[in-house]
């Protein structure tokens, strides 16, 4: 069961620790955290459209080595998560992430001297 928002605000509003980390940096227990949040934001909202990926796919994209997070936990995210295999998800308060990348352009696409674009992902 999804937790009440007014709630989840709340915890976000008390103690926060913050942790800003390389993709290849958190541990797949993270990870794994992460991906379920993201899936239960974005899931629903990509279904049937053009930004609908499959899971593999957006993991690879998600946890890119250049991707870059920061990470909202209600304890320490070292402390949670060192000692064991398995974070609870129940600490994750939130994330951000971003990821600086180059894209085809349409002229690129057309025309082998064509222009690709610099394009931020967060």
């Amino acid at each position: 069961m999804t937790p009440d928002p007014e709630v989840l605000v709340d915890k976000a509003n008390e103690v926060v620790y913050t942790s800003v980390l390389c993709a290849t940096e958190i541990k797949k227990n993270v990870q794994e955290a992460l991906w379920v949040l993201f899936d239960e934001n974005m899931g629903k909202l990509s279904a049937g459209t053009s930004l609908a990926t499959l899971k593999d796919e957006k993991l690879k994209e998600l946890f890119d080595s250049a991707t870059r997070f920061i990470i909202y936990t209600s304890v320490p995210l070292e402390a949670s998560a060192a000692d064991s295999d398995h974070f609870d998800k129940e600490k994750l308060l939130g994330f951000a992430s971003i990821r600086f990348d180059t894209e085809d352009t349409l002229d690129s696409q057309e025309y082998e001297d064509g222009v690709r674009a610099a394009v931020v992902y967060l």
